[in-house]
């Protein structure tokens, strides 16, 4: 009975996250421009973050820990949202975090992990404090999920697990304000 306790909230869980995801995924105020900060890949080369966003596709942003649970179970989402659409009209960036201490990830543990998973989008370490630069405030929990119109404007973010299903309806319904 203790299992099924368990499985029960984990799904109780996870209902209330996609409604609160469909409900609090927009941001009241977007920001027009890709944050101006450079991050280092897993081999330590820098890369500008507008050497991703706004270059005329949807950007996903997802910030994540591979010691994060949640992470790991978002994870075969997004890489199928990014293999789906990678060729036409969105793209997904990883930005990986160590958790919990929020600080700069160990770059062989993240590649072990990207290659376990399957992960063929980019992949850049940061910590929090990089984070806090996108222009969305601190960074409130991980896994984070920013998302940028093809013309590079911040216009939702969400904290918690995200679905591909949650992103494609996001930009399919998506209308400026």
């Amino acid at each position: 009975m203790l299992i099924f306790r368990n499985t029960w909230y984990l799904w109780l869980g996870a209902g209330l996250a996609l409604v609160l995801s469909l409900v609090l995924f927009r941001l009241p105020v977007s920001v027009a421009e890709p944050p101006d900060i450079t991050l280092p890949d897993l081999k330590g080369q820098s890369h500008p973050l507008s050497e991703y966003i706004g270059k005329g596709k949807w950007t996903i942003v997802n910030v994540w820990g591979p010691r994060c649970p949640p992470c790991q179970e978002e994870l075969p989402e997004l890489v199928r949202f990014h293999d789906d659409h990678k060729d036409t009209d969105a793209t997904v960036l990883g930005i990986a975090l160590d958790y919990p201490s929020f600080g700069m990830p160990d770059a062989e543990e993240v590649a072990a992990f990207a290659e376990e998973y399957l992960v063929g989008y980019p992949l850049l370490l940061a910590d929090a404090d990089m984070i806090e630069a996108f222009g969305a405030g601190p960074l409130p929990g991980m896994p984070t999920t920013f998302v940028y119109t093809p013309e590079g404007e911040l216009v939702a973010m969400q904290t918690g697990m995200i679905t591909q299903e949650i992103i494609e309806t996001f930009i399919r319904d998506y209308v400026p304000e």
